[in-house]
C-alpha cells in the first residue's frame, strides 16, 4: 500500500462537492493505493490512526463508513435539513441521499486478489501534525477488521519528497550517506584520537607508566631514606674520602649537532 496524507486537492473533487453541500465543515483526506497483485486475499482499508508526540490521537476512516453521515434527514414532516443543520427542499435533499448512496457504491468493496486499486479515508479534521509518534493501518477482508499494522518506507519506489521543515521540529543533524547495510564511516580511523580542543598536536611524551628513554647521561643513585631511630649505628662510620661529583652532561645542540627527537 502506498498512503499520501493528507492528500491535497482531495482525491476526488465530487465527494468534496458532495461534502460542502451536506454541511460537512472541514474534512482531511488520505489516499490509499492498493497493490494486490501478489496477493492470495481481497483487501481493503479500515481506518488510520495517527499518535502525535503528545498522545493526541487523529483518525481517518474509510469514505464507505463515513459518508452515509453526510445524508439529509426529514426533521419535520414535510421538512427536510442538512447533515449540518441547514433547511433544504425535498428536492434537495433527496439530490444529496443519491449522491451519498452513489458514493458510498463506488468506494466500498475489497481489492480483489491479484489486482490493483485506491481507497480514500476521510477524518473530521482540519489539520494533522507536522511529525507524530506512531501510524497504525487497519485493513480489512470484508466486514471483518485485520490485525493493525505499522507503515513503513518502500524501499522498492523513490522516496518521497522532503517534508518542508516545521518550527515545532527539533534540531536534528542530518545522517550521512551509507549504502544500504553498511554504517557510515567515522571521521578517521579508530585508533586515532582526536587532537584538544586549543588544535595543539598531542605530545609523544612518556607516560609516568613508562620507563624514561636514556639520554646518555649517568643516572644518579637515589637518595636512601632516612634511618629510623631503630637503625641508627652504634660505631661512628668510617671515614670516606669525598666523591668527585659528575661532570653535567653538555646536550647534543650545544655541541653543533641536531637535538634529538622522541620517537
Amino acid at each position: 500500500m502506498r498512503i499520501t496524507l493528507p492528500a491535497s486537492p482531495p482525491p476526488d473533487q465530487d465527494v468534496d462537492t458532495l461534502r460542502e453541500e451536506a454541511g460537512i465543515d472541514r474534512a482531511l483526506y488520505a489516499n490509499i493505493g492498493i497493490d494486490n497483485r501478489k496477493g492470495d486475499r481481497p483487501v481493503s482499508v479500515s481506518r488510520l490512526v495517527l499518535t502525535a508526540e503528545d498522545g493526541a490521537e487523529y483518525r481517518l476512516d474509510a469514505l464507505p463508513k463515513v459518508v452515509p453521515g453526510w445524508a439529509s434527514r426529514e426533521v419535520e414532516p414535510g421538512e427536510w435539513a442538512t447533515a449540518g443543520g441547514a433547511r433544504v427542499t425535498q428536492d434537495e435533499a433527496g439530490d444529496i441521499n443519491r449522491r451519498v448512496a452513489e458514493t458510498v457504491s463506488k468506494y466500498e468493496g475489497d481489492v480483489p486478489a491479484g489486482g490493483q486499486g485506491e481507497e480514500i479515508l476521510v477524518g473530521d479534521l482540519s489539520r494533522i501534525p507536522a511529525t507524530f509518534a506512531s501510524m497504525e493501518l487497519i485493513p480489512s477482508i470484508g466486514n471483518s477488521e485485520e490485525r493493525a499494522v505499522r507503515p513503513s518506507p518502500d524501499r522498492d519506489n523513490d522516496p518521497a519528497a522532503p517534508r518542508p521543515a516545521s518550527p515545532a521540529d527539533p534540531d536534528v543533524p542530518e545522517p550521512s550517506e551509507a549504502p544500504e547495510g553498511q554504517t557510515p564511516p567515522a571521521d578517521g580511523p579508530d585508533d586515532e584520537e582526536p587532537p584538544p580542543d586549543d588544535g595543539a598536536e598531542p605530545t609523544a611524551e612518556p607516560t609516568p607508566q613508562d620507563p624514561p628513554e636514556p639520554t646518555g647521561a649517568p643516572v644518579p643513585p637515589e637518595d636512601p631514606e632516612p634511618p629510623g631511630a631503630e637503625d641508627l649505628p652504634t660505631q661512628p662510620p668510617e671515614a670516606v674520602a669525598p666523591e668527585t661529583p659528575a661532570q653535567p652532561s653538555v646536550p647534543v645542540q650545544a655541541a653543533g649537532g641536531q637535538p634529538t627527537t622522541q620517537q
